[in-house]
């Protein structure tokens, strides 16, 4: 499968990103703890600095997962999928929406942590949870 946009093989980031219609990030997962580390810095900073859509999954690059942004090299994503259950640092989000993706958590599991998941629509995967 070809990829629609490979920015590994631009030498240029800022070059390799305008040849794209939309950009998902998912450089780190949710374990991620700050400071950004090289080589990321220039990866943040051209996403940081793109008009074009961002759709981050689970937590955007280079926030924390518990205090959201932690400086100013994090980016702002228009968009935001959190998988399983929104992490606290969505609570942050300021884009345009906010969908909760994936049926991973059994109910009794979401009761005994007392986590307020959403009602998916009949056989759907994926639900909005905000939009502004």
């Amino acid at each position: 499968m070809e990829a629609m946009c490979d920015i590994e093989l631009e030498p240029d980031l800022d070059k390799g990103l305008d040849q794209c219609d939309l950009i998902v990030d998912a450089l780190f997962g949710f374990g991620f703890k700050p400071p950004i580390r090289e080589p990321f810095g220039n990866a943040l900073k051209a996403l940081r600095n793109t008009k074009i859509p961002i759709v981050s999954v689970d937590v955007p690059s280079g926030w924390d997962v518990d205090n959201g942004k932690v400086d100013d090299s994090c980016i702002n994503p228009e968009m935001l999928v959190s998988l399983s259950a929104p992490k606290p640092c969505a609570k942050f989000f300021e884009g345009k929406y906010h969908f909760l993706g994936g049926r991973f958590i059994p109910r009794f599991l979401a009761k005994e942590y007392d986590l307020d998941l959403p009602e998916y629509p009949g056989s759907e995967q994926c639900v909005l949870l905000s939009k502004i």
